[in-house]
C-alpha cells in the first residue's frame, strides 16, 4: 500500500515539476507579446497548465524543451544509494534498466547460442532472491517493512493534502450554512429582467438565480450545478441600471466561458500540488486572466461608446469594495478585486477595455503563441532510437551473464558468454566452476545480489564498453564501471579483468598496495573504490584452488 501511495506522489511530483516548465513558457510569451496577446488567448495559454497537471503522459516530440536535459547523464543519477529511480519527467531514457524486473525477462531469448537452458530458470531464481534494495522505492535492506526518504515525502505530501481539502470543505461548508440562513431572493423585477436580457444577448440557455446577501463583498458567482448570482446587499442603492447591466454582463460571461468549472478543476490541482509554490502565483495570474477574458466577452455585447461607461463601472465597484471587504467569499471565485494588488491590476482591465478596438477577435497571434508553447512544454522528450542488432545482442549478453552470476546461479551460462584474460579457457572453467560450487570459495568471496545496466557505449563493430553497477551481498552498492564487451567467432562475449574492490574505510589500509601505476581507478562512490589492476596475472588456477 505504501508503495502504491509514493507511485502517486512520485507521478504527482513529476507532473509538478514539468509544470513550472510550462509556467515559465506563459509567463515569457505573455511579458514578451504584451498588448499583441488578447485577453481571449493569453487565459488560453493557462489552460495548458491545467492539461499538463492533468494528464500524466506526454507524447515525444523531437521540439520537447525536456529534449534538452542530457538523458545519459540524468540516467546515471537517477537510481542511486538503492532507493529506485527518481521521478522520470523527460522520457525516453533507455539505457537504465533494472535487472530485476523486465530485464530479466528479456534475457531468456540472449543471443549466446552456447548458454544452456538452464540459465533461464536460474535468472528467474536469482530474481525472487533479489534484496529489498532494488525495489524502486526502498532502502537497502531486507523484508517486506523497508522503508526509504521517497515513502516519508509520500506520507508528507498525502498528510497535506488531506489537509488542505479538510480545510477547503470545512470553510465552504461553513459558507453553504451562512447562506442558506441569511440569503434572500432578488424581489426587484427589473433588475430580474435585466438579468434575462443579458442572459439571452450571451446565448445562456438556463436560469440563473440571484440572491442578496451580506457575505460578499462583490458580485459573485456561486454553485457548479445551480449556478446562482450573489450580489452585496449594500449595492441596492449604488448603483444605476446601466451598472447593473454591465456586471450581469461580466458574471454571466463567467457561466458562458465555463470558468466555474474551470475554478473548480483548479482548486483540486493545487490542493494536490499544495507544496508547489510556483502553482500558487499561477492561480492568481490565472484568475486575473480570466476576468480580463470576461470583460472582452461583455464588450463585445454592447456598443463601442459603452466602453467608458463600463470601465465606470469598475471603478464604481472598486470604491465599494474597499468599503465593504468581507472575511468570506465563495470559495470557487475571488471576486472581481480579490486581491492585493488590485490597482495595478485594475488599471490593466481598463486600459484593455478602453484601447482595444476588437477586444475578442481571432488572433492569430493567440494562436501560434498557443501552440508553439503546447509543442515546447506539453510534450516528452523524443525516445532513442531502437536498439541495432548489434546493441540487443550486447544487452541480451549482460543479462545472460549478470542473472548467470546473481547468487552464483548458473556457471555454465556465465562461462558460455565470457573470457577471462587472466587464465587459459581451461584455468577460467577450473576457476568459475569451483566459485560457484565450492562453499569455501564462495564463502570468501562476495555474493552478486543485483545488477543495473546503466548504458553501453560502442567503440568499434566488434567492441563495446557497458557499464554496469552491481549490489554485493556485503560489500553494498559498486557505482558502474567500463566492463569491456568484444565479438570472437560471431558471438558477444564479456571480458573480464583483474578488479579490485575496496572500501572507505579501507583504502588507507590498502594505500601503499593499490595507489601505484598499476592500478587504474575507474569509479567511486561514497562506500566502494574500483580499480584494475593492469599488470599481468602470474597466479596459476592451482595456486588459487588449493
Amino acid at each position: 500500500m505504501l508503495d502504491v501511495l509514493t507511485t502517486i506522489f512520485t507521478t504527482v511530483l513529476t507532473l509538478s515539476i514539468m509544470s513550472i516548465v510550462v509556467v515559465a513558457f506563459i509567463v515569457l510569451a505573455k511579458l514578451l507579446l504584451r498588448e499583441r496577446l488578447s485577453p481571449r488567448w493569453g487565459y488560453l495559454l493557462w489552460m495548458l497548465l491545467l492539461v499538463r497537471l492533468l494528464i500524466p503522459w506526454s507524447p515525444e516530440s523531437e521540439w520537447s524543451v525536456f529534449n534538452l536535459i542530457p538523458p545519459q547523464e540524468t540516467a546515471l543519477s537517477a537510481a542511486t544509494d538503492g532507493i529506485g529511480a527518481a521521478p522520470d519527467f523527460a522520457a525516453g531514457w533507455h539505457w537504465q534498466e533494472d535487472a530485476n524486473t523486465e530485464a530479466i525477462a528479456r534475457s531468456s531469448a540472449s543471443g549466446a547460442s552456447d548458454a544452456s537452458d538452464a540459465s533461464d530458470a536460474s535468472a528467474t531464481a536469482a530474481a525472487s532472491n533479489a534484496p529489498a534494495s532494488t525495489h524502486p522505492y526502498r532502502s537497502a535492506g531486507e523484508g517486506d517493512f523497508a522503508f526509504s526518504w521517497w515513502n516519508g515525502l509520500a506520507l508528507l505530501w498525502m498528510a497535506g493534502f488531506l489537509a488542505a481539502v479538510a480545510y477547503r470543505l470545512l470553510i465552504q461548508r461553513k459558507f453553504t450554512l451562512l447562506l442558506k440562513k441569511e440569503a434572500t431572493l432578488c424581489r426587484d423585477e427589473s433588475r430580474m429582467q435585466l438579468l434575462q436580457h443579458c442572459r439571452v444577448k450571451l446565448g445562456i440557455d438556463h436560469d440563473v438565480h440571484m440572491l442578496e446577501t451580506d457575505l460578499v463583498a462583490s458580485p459573485s458567482l456561486y454553485g457548479l450545478r445551480k449556478q446562482t448570482l450573489l450580489l452585496p446587499r449594500a449595492l441596492n442603492n449604488g448603483l444605476d441600471p446601466v451598472d447593473w447591466k454591465y456586471i450581469f454582463l461580466h458574471e454571466l460571461s463567467h457561466i458562458k466561458r465555463k470558468d466555474l468549472a474551470v475554478n473548480r478543476v483548479l482548486d483540486f490541482l493545487l490542493l494536490l500540488h499544495w507544496f508547489n509554490p510556483v502553482l500558487w502565483f499561477a492561480e492568481r495570474s490565472i484568475r486575473e486572466d480570466q476576468e480580463l477574458a470576461c470583460d472582452s466577452l461583455a464588450l463585445t455585447r454592447i456598443a463601442p461608446e459603452e466602453k467608458r461607461a463600463y470601465a465606470t463601472t469598475l471603478i464604481k465597484m472598486l470604491q465599494f469594495w474597499r468599503g465593504h471587504s468581507s472575511t468570506l467569499s465563495p470559495g470557487n471565485m475571488i471576486g472581481m478585486f480579490g486581491n492585493k494588488h488590485y490597482k495595478g491590476y485594475l488599471r490593466r482591465r481598463i486600459s484593455m477595455i478602453t484601447l482595444r478596438k476588437n477586444p475578442y477577435q481571432w488572433s492569430v497571434v493567440g494562436v501560434l503563441t498557443v501552440v508553439l508553447v503546447a509543442f515546447l512544454a506539453l510534450t516528452g522528450a523524443k525516445a532513442a532510437a531502437p536498439l541495432t542488432t548489434d546493441e540487443q545482442a550486447v544487452m541480451d549478453t549482460l543479462h545472460t551473464y549478470y542473472n548467470a552470476t546473481v547468487n552464483y546461479a548458473d556457471y555454465e551460462a556465465a562461462l558460455a558468454v565470457s573470457k577471462d584474460l587472466r587464465y587459459n579457457r581451461e584455468d577460467q572453467e577450473r576457476i568459475t566452476k569451483a566459485l560457484f560450487t565450492s562453499p569455501n570459495l564462495t564463502r570468501s568471496s562476495d555474493t552478486l545480489t543485483g545488477y543495473t545496466i546503466k548504458r553501453i557505449e560502442k567503440v568499434n563493430d566488434t567492441n563495446y564498453n557497458a557499464y554496469v553497477a552491481v549490489e554485493l551481498l556485503h560489500l553494498g552498492h559498486v557505482p558502474a564501471y567500463e566492463r569491456p564487451v568484444i565479438k570472437e567467432d560471431g558471438k558477444w562475449i564479456i571480458v573480464l579483468e583483474d578488479i579490485t574492490y575496496i572500501t572507505e574505510e579501507h583504502l588507507k589500509d590498502y594505500y601503499n598496495n593499490v595507489m601505484s601505476p598499476e592500478h587504474e581507478l575507474l569509479a567511486a562512490n561514497n562506500e566502494v573504490s574500483v580499480y584494475r589492476n593492469n599488470t599481468p596475472n602470474s597466479i596459476s588456477a592451482d595456486e588459487i584452488l588449493k
